[in-house]
């Protein structure tokens, strides 16, 4: 009975020691920020004698202290709407976390050290002033989800194709101009939000990506997609009005819809001199006397070249 009690004192001891060393640890970043009006309760959790969940969202925290690195059982951080634009060495020890976000801070790089970080799956750089996304992102192999929208950034790296568990990628308001042959490899992409960049032309292999179901291409410049790419977009993005949003004159848009394609995806639509139209609640898609607009419900829904024209007044069904 006395070596039982002995055990259990041991393991409270220790059991409140290293809760204490997280504590004056997170105490340690919030003084060192000047962030005198919160506690090491309200911007953190534990499980069991550990912290594992550190929120220092909107703190003004200009830089992160080295004892942040004692804190490795540290499984999400968030750092968001802070003055950052660095990470020490340290946090390499934080082998244990999984979600990192570092949206609106003022990163003009992303840290090298945080390749480091094997079991990170979910970074967040949206809003900072990345220019590069750099090889290494290839490296971070964990990664289901990834939001570097609104920065700087001309291309993805072709390592970009080893990430194959990536479900979800916001890469929206860059200035991003192609994507590498190897986004093919990208197969659980659900998710891929690429508006409001500099594409003009998408990669024949994109259509690969069988298990999209949002896709936003808006905002580009992709005027002259094949008919196969065009297809592949307009069945995909789920947005009648991609192409008309597209940042060129409607005169040089030409991809035009199959009737193949559509019939084989979408069994609710039937055609006319090879024109899609669709039956959705005894209303019809109708295509304009000018041969350009689809209507529905009377309602504009996307500019596109047609070589054939049906008439409004065709009998329902056919």
């Amino acid at each position: 009975m006395k070596s039982l009690l002995l055990v259990i004192l041991s393991f409270l001891v220790c059991y409140s020691q290293t809760y204490r060393l997280d504590s004056l640890a997170v105490r340690a970043i919030l003084d060192s920020n000047n962030v005198v009006n919160a506690t090491v309760n309200t911007v953190s959790t534990r499980t069991g004698d550990r912290i594992t969940q550190l929120d220092l969202s909107n703190r003004k925290i200009m830089k992160l202290p080295s004892c942040i690195g004692t804190l490795t059982a540290l499984q999400r951080l968030s750092l968001d709407g802070n003055f950052l634009n660095s990470l020490p060495d340290s946090i390499s020890n934080l082998q244990l976390l999984t979600y990192l976000n570092l949206n609106s801070n003022f990163y003009d790089s992303i840290p090298a050290v945080l390749f480091k970080l094997i079991s990170l799956n979910y970074p967040l750089f949206e809003h900072n002033n990345l220019s590069v996304l750099p090889a290494e992102i290839g490296n971070l192999t964990a990664m289901t989800g990834l939001d570097v929208s609104y920065n700087k950034i001309a291309a993805l790296p072709s390592s970009i194709g080893n990430l194959t568990k990536l479900i979800v990628l916001y890469a929206g308001s860059n200035k991003i101009s192609s994507l590498p042959s190897s986004f093919c490899n990208l197969t659980k992409l659900t998710l891929l939000y690429l508006n409001s960049n500099l594409l003009t032309t998408l990669p024949d292999s994109i259509i690969r990506l069988a298990s999209i179901t949002s896709f936003d291409i808006k905002y580009n410049y992709l005027c002259n997609l094949s008919t196969s790419l065009g297809n592949w977009v307009f069945l995909n993005s789920h947005d009648p009005n991609w192409l008309t949003n597209q940042n060129c004159n409607s005169a040089s848009l030409t991809p035009s819809l199959s009737h193949s394609t559509l019939q084989s995806k979408h069994s609710h639509l039937t055609f006319y001199n090879n024109c899609p139209y669709a039956n959705v609640s005894n209303q019809f898609i109708i295509i304009s006397s000018d041969g350009i607009s689809y209507s529905i419900l009377g309602r504009n829904i996307v500019n596109l070249p047609l070589n054939n024209v049906f008439d409004s007044n065709i009998n329902k069904g056919k």
